[in-house]
Order: C-alpha cells, then structure tokens, then sequence
C-alpha cells in the first residue's frame, strides 16, 4: 500500500482549524464524516506524526482526541460515539502503517465504554487499538481497590488500559491527597495490570486559581509582583507543590520503566495499606524514556507478573512500595519473601516520602528466616508516609 502525504501546498485544510466546523481550535467537530473527507484528514494526521519524526520528536504514542464528548475552553475537537468511531477507523490504519511500534490508545476519557464502545466492539478496529485510557481524575484510590477495578477491565479484550490523566479539580491540595495519589498509582499497577500511570500538569503558574490541584509544582510569571502567595518563589522560577509531587517523585525515582510487577498475596485487602512489588535488573534499568525506538515494546507493554522465564531472569532485584494512609497510627507488617534464597548479601535500603518529605534515608535492612523457612522483613511505616525498600 502506498500512502501519499499531505503538505500545505497541496491541500487548504491542513491548517488544524480547516478540518472544523467554525474554522476554530475551541469546539465544534470535523467539517464532515464522509469517505474523502476522513481519508484526507487521516492523511493530515500521519502527515503531522511524519513531520514531528522529522524534526528528531519520536510519536510513541497517538489517540485521536482527548476527552472527546467534551466541548472545553482550550483546543479540541468535539465527537459523538458514532464519529469517533468513523475518524478512529479512518485515521488508526494509517497511523499502524506508517509508525509500527506507535501506542494507539482510546479513547483518553472512558477507555472501552461510551465513546470507544463502538471500537471496542469491532474486532477489525479494536485490533488496532493497544490499550484503553481513562480519566480517573482526583478519585478516591478505592475505586481501582481489589474488584472495583473490574468497572475499567471489562471489555478490554485482554488489552492493557491505564489511567492517562490524574488532578484534582476542586483547586486544592491536602496531606491525605498525597496518599492518595500514591495508592492510585499502586492499584492500577497491581489490580489493573496497568503498564503506567499519568499525573497530566508539571508545573502550574502562582497566579492560576486551580494550581494547587493540578500541578507538580509551582512557576511565577515575569509579571506576577503579588508575594502574598509563595514569599520566597522568585519570577521566573519555580518549586515543587509538595503534595502533589512527593507522591510520585518515588515512583520516578525508584520504580525504572522496565521493571516487573511481582505478583503479592495479602492476608486482608487494607485500603489504607497498600503493597506494591516489582523486580528490576539495576545494571540496565530504563531510568528515563530512551531515545532508541527498539526499546518500546519493553517499556510500554512490559512483562506481565513474572510471564516468561526471560523477564524474570535479566530482572535480578527486588523492591516493594508500601504506603500508610491512616492520619494517626502507624501500619506496622512483615513482608515475607517466597522462592528466595537466604544470602547474607540480602538486604534492602529505604527511602520515605510524606507530605512533607522527600527521599528521606530509613536506613538498611536485613531478613530473617522465619519459623517458616521463609525470609521476612517487619516494617513499620508511620502515618501518611509512603516508603520504597529497594534491594541492595
């Protein structure tokens, strides 16, 4: 097959705003469902993946639009099911075609259900699809807990589906929130199976109302001169907005993209104490995303809990999350570990984040076998604290 791209030159509508009703980036939807037309804005489409890939930007991921029922007050493009499912099925073979190893999700809003109802329910055009996205945002942790997470999985076809979008809308940021985000992080890798987890906005500027739900951190404008907020936050710099970043900087930081998910086994489901357990091979951990394209496949659908017997070899170390979302006790646990070999090399060295804290030193330990025969770790993790023991 032969795909002819698009320039400006040779079609009027690549401007984006063209291809609209109103001829505007805010709202309304494509100017028409037809055949030609979607066959040219499909071309326009791979043609801006094409340009990007030019200019040394890799695609690794496309959907077609982001929350897409949505009419909202920044750029969109606004889709029934039914022309969703029209632009999708016109737009996805082409992009599989030109980009092999591209990560085509849907629908960034409701994963498999409303708008992606009608892909998910063709097998020719859910075949194109990787993995369904949906937007959990600023939801209690409980509802990826044990089987409340079945409401994202069924009807997945065994496709991975993740959570792609993640704030707070009611413009606030607590200590309790900090857990909370952590522990949606932890249920949607352990009970959704889920490759990733996306937290949307980095930074959000001082003067901007919702910045305490929304952002990572912090940024003042040149022309914000108002010190009320942030006394010591220069312009035209920025700083972390502690509960929202001190509940993923571990994760960033500890947890390499290519690690395995081990599998765990709980004696009582505690929503407020949650586990997470993963190997890693600490000589060629993905750290960061990689320019090399060859290694999409490993960071973006990665080794199920210890699937085939490759992954758990090259993944030689162990480490383990546990978090405490209770205000006042403490969680103490023990962690026992099956199917290892007592070594007096084994130890583990932890690092503590809180609301207020960040990387915090606990210090090492060591296990012991137990009356079991296994290894066994007791851990005591203080309230609101998240806490990451990494094989040494």
């Amino acid at each position: 097959m032969s795909l002819v791209l698009l320039t400006s030159q040779t079609h009027p509508l690549l401007h984006t705003p063209g291809w609209k009703t109103g001829k505007s980036y805010i709202g309304g939807t494509l100017t028409g469902f037809d055949a030609a037309t979607l066959d040219a804005f499909s071309d326009a489409v791979v043609n801006d993946l094409v340009y990007l890939e030019a200019k040394g930007i890799h695609p690794e991921q496309w959907g077609l639009q982001n929350e897409p029922p949505y009419t909202t007050p920044y750029s969109c493009c606004v889709y029934n099911p039914q022309q969703y499912y029209s632009a999708f099925s016109a737009c996805a073979p082409k992009i599989k075609h030109a980009f092999p190893n591209i990560t085509v999700h849907v629908c960034s809003n409701t994963g498999q259900t409303v708008s992606g109802a009608l892909i998910a329910g063709d097998a020719k055009v859910s075949a194109l699809v990787d993995g369904w996205t949906w937007h959990c945002v600023g939801c209690p942790s409980t509802s990826q807990l044990g089987g409340s997470i079945d409401k994202f999985m069924n009807g997945s076809h065994g496709k991975r589906v993740w959570n792609n979008e993640f704030e707070y809308l009611d413009n606030k940021a607590n200590d309790n929130r900090t857990l909370n985000t952590a522990q949606s992080v932890m249920n949607w890798l352990v009970f959704g199976d889920s490759p990733t987890w996306y937290w949307l906005h980095a930074l959000k500027p001082t003067v901007n109302v919702e910045a305490p739900g929304y952002g990572l951190g912090y940024w003042r404008p040149l022309n914000d001169t108002n010190f009320t907020r942030f006394p010591d936050l220069p312009p035209g710099n920025w700083q972390y907005n502690d509960d929202n970043a001190n509940a993923v900087l571990g994760f960033a930081k500890y947890l390499p993209w290519d690690a395995v998910r081990v599998h765990t086994e709980e004696d009582v489901l505690r929503p407020n104490a949650r586990l997470l357990a993963y190997l890693y091979n600490p000589s060629a951990a993905l750290w960061l995303h990689p320019h090399d394209r060859s290694h999409h496949a490993r960071i973006f659908d990665p080794p199920g809990p210890l699937r085939d017997a490759s992954a758990r070899a090259a993944a030689t170390h162990l480490a383990f999350v546990l978090t405490n979302s209770d205000c006042c006790a403490n969680f103490t646990t023990s962690v026992i570990l099956t199917g290892v070999q007592p070594s007096p090399q084994l130890s583990f060295s932890g690092h503590a984040y809180s609301p207020t804290l960040k990387d915090a030193g606990l210090g090492v330990v060591t296990p012991f076998l137990n009356s079991f025969g296994h290894l066994q770790l007791n851990v005591t993790v203080p309230p609101l604290t998240i806490q990451f023991w990494v094989q040494n």
